[in-house]
């Protein structure tokens, strides 16, 4: 496991990445100890006709709320560079240009999050510096689940986060979300790795 840590969370305007988009991208940088040391945060320009009006209200999208919201292409050219400063897996590119990649993690996020982001950044022909796989803290709550021999209630974030009393002011927004996420994941790798 790196000793960084990005947690990363998408709202999106709908569950099928081929065709909704990405509305909002947050990230956390986390250290060894898992503290949080940098943020990402961004609404991204979406023609709202290409959402569902499910996903708009669950995360509260008005026209208001979205002045100032950035072209997706400049939103993940920024995150790229984000990325790119928290890096701490070594790669290697095609043509043989070593780099370091940065260590994702989030809620849901393997099968959720991350398949959003790889299409945004195909589709724009972007690179995304990040490694695989995700930890991904629904799947670490199942394991722990596994290893306790009791299951949790709900592996939702919000009910998560409620076990483990950590406060989730604003659900669906995507800051709020990812910053409860990686004290989330703080929390799992714990006791994940007490003996």
């Amino acid at each position: 496991m790196p000793n960084a840590l990005i947690y990363f969370d998408l709202e999106t305007g709908g569950l099928d990445w081929t065709i909704h988009p990405i509305i909002q991208i947050a990230a956390v940088a986390t250290g060894p100890d898992g503290a949080i040391t940098d943020e990402f945060e961004a609404k991204l320009q979406f023609d709202p006709a290409t959402a569902t009006p499910e996903a708009l209200a669950i995360n509260a999208y008005t026209p208001e709320a979205w002045i100032g919201a950035e072209p997706e292409a400049d939103v993940l050219h920024r995150f790229a560079s984000w990325l790119e400063l928290h890096g701490s897996v070594p790669k290697t590119a095609k043509k043989g240009r070593q780099y370091l990649a940065a260590a994702l993690a989030g809620h849901n996020a393997s099968t959720f999050d991350f398949p959003f982001l790889q299409h945004a950044y195909r589709r724009h022909n972007i690179f995304l510096p990040a490694a695989f796989p995700v930890f991904d803290t629904m799947q670490a709550a199942f394991i722990l689940a596994m290893v306790r021999g009791r299951p949790f209630n709900s592996y939702k974030l919000a009910e998560l986060c409620k076990e483990f009393n950590i406060p989730l002011d604003q659900a669906h927004h995507a800051l709020y979300d990812v910053r409860a996420t990686a004290q989330l994941g703080k929390i799992l790798l714990g006791a994940l790795r007490a003996p």
